[in-house]
């Protein structure tokens, strides 16, 4: 039997970072990809609401 799969979420807040190992309940195929935010000109991080507009980024990378 195969050992338990587990991916890693990365959490991001300012300088800090830490990353978490999630157990898969189930194991289905996924894409992966790296997002450079520093690419996305219009994110700035003093922006109250660059979490957001963060959020809005990735959701467009995820949806295509």
């Amino acid at each position: 039997e195969a050992k338990p799969k587990k991916i890693g979420l990365l959490e991001v807040r300012n300088n800090n970072f830490r990353l978490r190992s999630v157990p898969l309940k189930t194991v289905r195929p996924f894409k992966m990809a790296q997002v450079c935010l520093r690419d996305h000109k219009h994110l700035d991080p003093a922006d109250p609401k660059v979490a957001d507009k963060i959020s809005a980024v990735l959701a467009v990378k995820v949806s295509n």
